[in-house]
């Protein structure tokens, strides 16, 4: 398919000339927090869900986006959702949900995959994000200003690191 790779162009493009100001604030100035990741089973998915919960009880304004490769018939989302099919020819983004994600100016925006795909990187690379927090990966530190070490493929593990290492972001303390 021709628009994966205009994506992955767009992507390396973005990442060159974004205009989007990078810095990390303490998590108890942070107002929004903008959640990004890949649905892989209806477990993970009440990770996140709890993810929300936690961040919302803590006064912050949260923002959910889900990629999804394949799009169930008796599926049911409770966040707004893209696939590839909403990129077009030219990889652009079809859908406006996914274009509103990316203007919107979080404090954070948490990547909670265990591994980025081509798909996430592009909204990683487009966000206005202030502080971009995913997963280490060798090569992947342009996506990110804050990248979590997490050695192992445990998905509950990860979503708990983010959690302790983004609540305890201080301002210069």
């Amino acid at each position: 398919m021709l628009n994966k790779y205009f994506l992955s162009f767009k992507t390396n493009a973005a990442i060159k000339s974004t205009k989007a100001v990078r810095e990390t604030s303490g998590f108890s100035n942070s107002l929004s927090i903008g959640i990004l990741f890949t649905y892989s089973d209806k477990h993970n998915f009440a990770l996140v869900n709890e993810m929300v919960d936690k961040l919302e009880k803590e006064g912050k304004n949260t923002s959910s986006i889900t990629y999804i490769m394949k799009i169930g018939e008796d599926d049911n989302y409770q966040f707004p959702f893209f696939n590839i099919k909403d990129v077009d020819f030219w990889g652009r983004w079809k859908k406006m949900e996914v274009n509103n994600f990316i203007e919107l100016p979080f404090d954070y925006l948490l990547n909670l995959d265990l591994k980025i795909n081509n798909v996430t990187q592009n909204i990683l690379a487009r966000s206005m994000a202030k502080c971009r927090v995913g997963r280490y990966e060798e090569g992947k530190s342009d996506f990110f200003e804050l990248m979590i070490d997490h050695k192992e493929d445990k998905y509950e593990q990860y979503i708990n690191q983010v959690y302790h290492y983004i609540k305890n972001l201080r301002n210069g303390e």
